[in-house]
């Protein structure tokens, strides 16, 4: 009997400390913070989703390429956009949801000859780097074309 008080004791906790981690705020931490000058996306960047151009940060610069992230007010979305700077006309923008575990957006582009991820916060990069994807920043895997 005691064993079983106990087995139901330790799956009550284990089952709350999981319930107090699903419970935090929502959204990448990469997000949170005072935005700079070269947080804000180029101008000629639309987003799929509007409301998400508020919260942006530049998350990374790697070669030409410039990786953006944002998402919008209530955290349930996040998009990457992706930004030339050699090109003021090349860059390339995707959104998903913080609902996801692991990618939340998964995007191609033939101009700029590149794919990205946006990943959640904590994600596994073992996952990604053994199909040969690149880790330039905690949320940002890529792969040449």
């Amino acid at each position: 009997m005691k064993n079983r008080r106990l087995s139901l004791t330790i799956i009550l906790a284990a089952g709350a400390l999981m319930l107090a981690g699903c419970s935090g705020d929502p959204g990448l931490a990469a997000l949170k913070g005072p935005a700079t000058a070269e947080d804000a996306l180029p101008a000629m960047v639309n987003l799929p989703d509007d409301d998400n151009a508020g919260e942006s940060r530049l998350l990374v610069t790697d070669g030409n390429l410039q990786y953006f992230a944002a998402q919008d007010a209530d955290h349930k979305r996040a998009c990457l956009a992706v930004v030339s700077t050699d090109s003021q006309d090349s860059w390339h923008a995707g959104c998903g949801s913080l609902n996801t575990s692991g990618e939340i957006v998964n995007m191609s582009s033939a101009p700029l000859a590149m794919s990205a991820v946006l990943v959640g916060d904590g994600f596994a990069p073992e996952l990604l780097e053994d199909d040969g994807w690149k880790k330039i920043h905690d949320n940002v895997f890529i792969k040449s074309q």
